[in-house]
């Protein structure tokens, strides 16, 4: 309960009188607790790296609507660092029907993903990339490559005369 002061005025005097005003206050109780709280852990976050193996027809390094894609290629991912020590896990995959490829599940960090071709084929983009994995949930990168016109000799005979 609170009390406020009034005013009441006598003859040449004046006084002050409580009066009680009711007011709840609240207060807070602390309690300790026997046993300690648990504290969330944070999943370290995950990435997915995908992306497309076409044919490059017109060898401008962008997939074009008509330009079909390259089944069956293998693709690689691994630790940059790795790479160049020649350690560390690699990941492996191989492009579907779409000449699509992914990896999921990648931890951050900087890696060296590449695509294994079979001959006759010369890329028009970079074969193989650093790409650097942070808290992107997915990334993207493509990669094209052309077919070289075969160039054929044929024998020429002469004739002796």
């Amino acid at each position: 309960m609170t009390t406020t002061p009034t005013a009441t005025p006598t003859i040449g005097l004046y006084t002050s009188t409580p009066t009680a005003t009711p007011t709840a206050t609240r207060t807070a109780t602390v309690t300790p607790a026997s046993t300690p709280s648990a504290t969330p852990t944070p999943t370290p976050t995950r990435a997915a790296v995908e992306g497309e193996v076409w044919q490059d027809l017109d060898r401008d390094g962008q997939r074009d609507p008509g330009e079909p894609p390259l089944a069956g290629l293998g693709v690689t991912l691994r630790p940059a660092v790795a790479a160049s020590l020649g350690i560390g896990e690699t990941y492996e995959t191989t492009t579907d029907a779409q000449g699509r490829y992914r990896f999921a599940q990648v931890s951050p960090g900087l890696y060296l993903l590449g695509v294994q071709t079979h001959g006759g084929l010369w890329p028009t983009t970079e074969a193989a990339v650093n790409v650097y994995i942070g808290a992107t949930v997915r990334v993207e990168v493509g990669f094209g490559f052309y077919r070289p016109p075969v160039i054929q000799f044929a024998p020429l005979l002469l004739k002796d005369r």
